[in-house]
């Protein structure tokens, strides 16, 4: 698998792909998934994403499915 695929995060936290860096947010949604026999599992902490390229002096904010709150 090439670098950075499967690279691990957390809330705050940066990763450095040389082309990019990418740092997990906070975001508001449920993040549940129905399980075996519509059983509720816990999907994870909410969160979205900042891709910063500084070659193409460019930000993106990756919301995903986050409602809106007071940070934003």
């Amino acid at each position: 698998m090439p670098p950075g695929i499967n690279e691990k995060m957390q809330m705050g936290g940066t990763k450095d792909f040389k082309f990019a860096k990418v740092t997990m947010v906070k975001a508001d949604h449920p993040s549940t998934c129905t399980g075996p026999q519509g059983v509720q599992l816990t999907g994870g902490n909410a969160c979205g994403f900042v891709v910063t390229i500084p070659h193409h002096n460019l930000n993106i904010y990756h919301a995903g499915d986050t409602n809106v709150f007071s940070d934003m």
